[in-house]
């Protein structure tokens, strides 16, 4: 079984910036503390100040058996019941593959 990587890239509101990442900075350490099949989960910020707004996850897990255990486990579902989404303009789940030969 492979690994399971996946970047989430978020367009979150300027006034509910700072919320959003304190929120979604608490559901990665959960996610890490409580889903052993996590080996990774990233809240990142671009360097680029014109993307101020923008927040990227990068996760991984142990395979694919993991992550769907994440989707539907109870860090996702604490996070699916908070404001969350009426925080940002939209997000973009990109699922990533190892290039081969690299």
């Amino acid at each position: 079984m492979s690994t399971v990587s996946v970047i989430v890239e978020y367009d979150v509101k300027k006034a509910h910036l700072d919320e959003f990442l304190a929120l979604i900075r608490g559901h990665a350490a959960r996610t890490k503390a409580n889903e052993p099949g996590c080996l990774q989960f990233d809240v990142l910020k671009p360097q680029d100040s014109g993307l101020a707004t923008k927040v990227f996850l990068y996760e991984k897990y142990v395979d694919q058996a993991a992550f769907q255990a994440h989707l539907d486990g109870p860090q996702i579902a604490k996070l699916r019941a908070s404001n969350y989404r009426a925080m940002q303009d939209g997000s973009r789940p990109v699922m990533l593959d190892p290039a081969e030969g690299a």
